[in-house]
């Protein structure tokens, strides 16, 4: 997919599929005022590096809810810093949940600190972590009980 066909598909055809096209999706006079600028132009550049565009500011109905400041970078970085083993702050944080996941389920007698670290210390394969993200996604939409 080139980059034009891929702004399309954020920006005029999620506008069109939900009747709003007369007044979402691309700037004209007269529709909202909401959009993202970016670090560089994403059309031009290498492809391959598009996720390294940044957004520095957002502007949603005219007033500016996001800059991207110096602390602001400062967090990102955290959060893409890489732990010691190799992964970002995201992935810890569903690894983190699929240990509490697997705690839970266990008897009350076996919750024990050993158990704990020994599950700490178990791969957690894609569909575990999947499970912890689609607990995460009932728990924000207000779903209940936890993703078999």
């Amino acid at each position: 997919m080139d980059v034009i066909t891929a702004l399309k598909a954020l920006t005029i055809w999620p506008a069109w599929q939900h009747y709003e096209e007369k007044t979402k999706g691309s700037i004209e006079v007269g529709k909202l005022a909401d959009f993202v600028i970016l670090s560089r132009d994403p059309t031009k550049g290498d492809p391959n590096t598009i996720d390294q565009i940044k957004v520095t500011e957002t502007v949603k109905e005219g007033a500016t809810i996001f800059k991207l400041t110096a602390e602001e970078q400062r967090k990102a970085d955290l959060m893409h810093r890489p732990g010691r083993d190799g992964s970002d702050a995201f992935n810890r944080f569903l690894t983190a949940a699929a240990v509490y996941r697997d705690a839970e389920q266990l008897p009350a007698y076996l919750r024990q600190p050993g158990t704990l670290a020994y599950f700490r210390n178990a791969p957690h394969d894609r569909i575990c972590l999947g499970r912890s993200m689609d607990d995460l996604v009932l728990a924000m939409i207000g779903g209940d009980g936890p993703a078999r």
